[in-house]
């Protein structure tokens, strides 16, 4: 969990500051959508092997493999979602008087929850693959390391066991956390 989370969180803030920038300014944008691109070409499966080439069997492999990975796609949600703004809300606030505070609280976020919510399922998701990956290529520990170990006995049963727990620990992130929060969050 920890191989997830972590680099997680540091894509999260990256991801937020990159995306903001690139919403509001023509020339974030133009600067920073070419590595966007680039991110998003390259296989997951490559930077796993890079990230385990340069910084061997360590946590950092996997941490820099999630972040390289995750980067581009948490950062183009968020991106999006300041492009969607409805600056007639921004403006419409402005004239009532409305703090900067409040319009942020007011206006803003909850127009970018949903991308934010989006993000964090999308990179959360795809966050634990890679670690999978990883683990796989030779880590001692992990689930990553478990299938890849039952593989190689022919023992199908634990593949898919193993594959199982991946899927029940998804799904209670999913549907405790995720959707629980965005109930909470989206009931307006």
């Amino acid at each position: 969990i920890r191989r997830v989370l972590l680099p997680f969180v540091a894509v999260w803030a990256v991801s937020v500051v990159i995306g903001v920038a690139m919403g509001i300014s023509q020339k974030a944008e133009q600067f920073f959508d070419i590595g966007i691109v680039i991110g998003l070409t390259i296989p997951g499966l490559a930077w796993a092997i890079i990230s385990v080439m340069i910084f061997g069997l360590r946590p950092l492999s996997a941490y820099f493999a999630v972040f390289m990975i995750v980067l581009p796609i948490v950062t183009i949600n968020f991106w999006e979602g300041v492009k969607d703004i409805d600056t007639d809300l921004i403006q419409m606030g402005e004239v009532f008087g409305l703090s900067r505070r409040k319009q942020i609280t007011e206006i803003i976020l909850p127009q970018l929850l949903p991308y934010m919510f989006s993000a964090a399922r999308f990179g959360l998701s795809i966050s634990w693959k890679v670690v999978v990956i990883v683990e796989y290529l030779g880590f001692g520990n992990g689930v990553g390391y478990k299938i890849g170990m039952y593989y190689n006995l022919y023992r199908m049963d634990m593949v898919l066991a193993w594959v199982g727990l991946f899927a029940i620990v998804m799904m209670v992130v999913e549907y405790v956390g995720f959707k629980t929060l965005e109930n909470r969050a989206l009931s307006w």
